[in-house]
């Protein structure tokens, strides 16, 4: 029977073996908690290199205000009634916009996270829609919509100009 060497570390008792083992497994936990959040901060959307002018075009409204409520419909969409205050492009119907959306938890475990997460706050939107199935609106970050913190970007101003205020009734 032919004899394998084993280094002295090795063959002195097994203490030795579980905490290389164990020292190993613990770099590689610390690497992997460095390294994966640097690469999901620079993931990119794909459509982010879409022109304002195309979101724009694509847009069947496109709209500025604040979320009036979410509810949940179904175990994972939501429906969200949206109250405008100015209007960019399109006309706002006569019952309100009404917009399609995934829930929080459906958000977060999308592959794709394009989606914008909304909340019935003092929040504002900048909102680019396209007219869904009956009467409810689509929207995503994909379409250009987001958190209208800042106003409108130079080129949004350009092509969007300053848009009409709505009135509440």
């Amino acid at each position: 029977m032919p004899y394998l060497y084993k280094p002295k570390f090795f063959r002195k008792n097994r203490l030795n073996k579980k905490l290389i083992i164990f020292g190993l497994v613990a770099i590689i936990i610390a690497i992997a908690i460095v390294v994966i959040p640097k690469l999901n901060s620079n993931k990119q959307l794909i459509c982010d290199k879409t022109t304002t002018q195309a979101k724009t075009d694509q847009a069947s409204l496109i709209v500025s205000g604040q979320v009036f409520l979410v509810l949940a419909d179904g175990p994972e969409n939501a429906k969200v009634l949206f109250t405008p205050d100015k209007i960019y492009k399109g006309q706002v119907p006569k019952f309100g916009i009404s917009i399609a959306a995934l829930q929080d938890t459906a958000i977060k475990n999308a592959s794709q996270n394009g989606e914008l997460h909304f909340v019935a706050d003092n929040q504002k939107y900048l909102l680019y829609l396209k007219a869904g199935v009956d009467g409810m609106f689509n929207t995503s970050k994909c379409f250009g919509s987001r958190v209208f913190g800042s106003g409108l970007s130079p080129e949004e101003s350009a092509i969007l100009g300053s848009g009409k205020k709505v009135m509440q009734s």
